[in-house]
C-alpha cells in the first residue's frame, strides 16, 4: 500500500533475483505511512460507523473489540515524516472520539 513508485519494490526485487534490474524510480515527493489504531476502551458492540476512506481493516458493526486490541489501520500522507505522523495521530484521535460519541446513549 505504501510502495507508491511506478515500479513496485517487489517487482524490482523479483527482477534483480533473476539477474535483471529495472532503472530506479524517482523518490515520491511526499511521505506516506500507516499505523495500527488501538481501542482506548472496550467496544462491545462496535457501533455502526461511516468509516473514513483513510481507514482499513475495519471491524464490523456489532462485533467486539477489547481495550488495547487493534481497532483498525489508519493511513496518511504529508509533506514529510513529521507531518505524516501528526496526521496519523489526529486521525486516530478523531476516530476514537467519533466512535465514543456513537456508542453514547442518545
Amino acid at each position: 500500500m505504501l510502495d507508491r513508485r511506478a515500479t513496485p519494490l517487489i517487482l524490482a526485487h523479483l527482477a534483480a533475483s533473476r539477474g535483471g534490474m529495472p532503472p530506479p524510480d524517482s523518490q515520491p515527493a511526499d511521505a506516506a505511512a500507516a499505523e495500527i489504531c488501538y481501542a482506548d476502551r472496550d467496544l462491545a458492540p462496535v457501533p455502526a460507523h461511516a468509516w473514513p476512506d483513510h481507514v482499513r481493516d475495519r471491524p464490523r458493526a456489532g462485533t467486539t473489540v477489547r481495550r488495547d486490541a487493534p481497532l483498525c489501520t489508519v493511513l496518511a500522507t504529508g509533506a514529510d515524516a513529521a507531518e505524516t505522523r501528526e496526521t496519523l495521530r489526529a486521525r486516530a484521535t478523531a476516530l476514537r472520539t467519533a466512535l465514543a460519541q456513537e456508542e453514547a446513549p442518545g
